[in-house]
This record gives C-alpha cells, structure tokens and sequence, in this order.
C-alpha cells in the first residue's frame, strides 16, 4: 500500500522522491530532491525500500492505493514547480501545464546556433509531450514566443502529425500575446 512519506522511483524519467500527497483521481505528489512537488499517476512509479530495491509492482501500487483509508484531494487551485524550472502545472479540476521554450528559459547558450536552439527546444517540446501523451484532458500551454513563427510552425507540424490524438490552437491572446502560445489537449 502506498503512503504517505514512501520513497518511490519514476518509471518514465530518471530520479524519484517522496510521497507527499495522495489523490482522488488515482494520482499522488512527489516531492523529489531538489524539493519541487511533481503530480504523477501511480502506475509511473515504483516504491523503494531503504536499500534502494524495488519493493511493488505497480500493481499492487494500485490495489493499494485503492484501499488506502484517507485519500485526499486538494480543491483549490494552485501553481506547483516542477522537476524543469521552465514548467509550470496548474491544479484544479483540470491540470495545466506551462512549458516556456524560450532560450534563456531552458539555459540554452547565446553562442549555440539558431539550429541547435530551435532542436534543443523541440526535444523539451517532445519531452513533455511523451511525460504527458497518457494523460487525457490535461491542458499543455507551449510559450514559444512570436518571433519569427519557425518554433510555432515545427510544434504544429509535430502535433499534426505525430500526436494526432491531441487538439491545439493558440493560447490566450490576453495572456500569452497573439501568437506567443500553442495550447495542446490531451486525447
């Protein structure tokens, strides 16, 4: 059964951390080393014992955390930061989930090339698309900025044709300028 306070490893990215919620909907926060609490689905992790072994399958994960006596869920809305210091997620009845690629958001060099930044920023894109592609509804915002609409075309290209379960359009004109945003459902 999983607890409050078990230390548990991810299974689709590296590192781990501490439980420090559990959820309603079949979720828990983990609070890793470096202190930011990530919202993850059971199934994407493992428990750990003291020595570092593996202690449950994910399915009994599972079956535990469906017995588990005082599931909280938290119905406020708050930010949370994530593992990435260029993600932010948005908890509420549906999660949000802001990616800023900008260069000096990911702490690309000014020296690299505008190839090289243009692909860095791609892999963070596709990074979070494959951490979040099982995640049905939640809403991912990409900030990619106006420019010169190269980073926004490649996105939209990649959405159309390797993620074609997901839905897009531009985020919020208020918020992000017209433009500056790709806002992606989840399907």
């Amino acid at each position: 059964m999983m607890q409050l306070g078990d230390k548990v490893r991810f299974l689709r990215d590296v590192g781990g951390g501490v439980v420090t919620e559990i959820c309603d909907d079949g979720s828990v926060v983990v609070k890793d080393d470096s202190g930011f609490e990530i919202p993850c689905l059971v199934q994407d992790l493992v428990v750990v014992t003291q020595h570092g072994d593996e202690l449950l399958s994910t399915r009994k994960i599972r079956r535990g955390l469906e017995a588990s006596p005082t599931p909280r869920t938290k119905k406020t809305k708050k930010t949370l930061e994530t593992k990435s210091p260029n993600h932010k997620i948005t908890k509420s009845s549906s999660t949000v989930v802001e990616v800023d690629l900008h260069s000096e958001k990911l702490g690309l060099s000014a020296v690299m090339s505008p190839h090289d930044q243009k692909k860095r920023q791609l892999e963070e894109f596709r990074r979070t698309m494959n951490r979040y592609r099982n995640r049905r509804g939640t809403k991912l915002i990409f900030i990619h900025g106006k420019g010169e609409g190269i980073l926004r075309e490649a996105i939209r290209n990649e959405l159309s044709h390797k993620y074609k379960s997901c839905t897009f359009c531009d985020a919020s004109f208020a918020t992000y300028g017209m433009g500056g945003a790709t806002e992606v459902v989840v399907g």
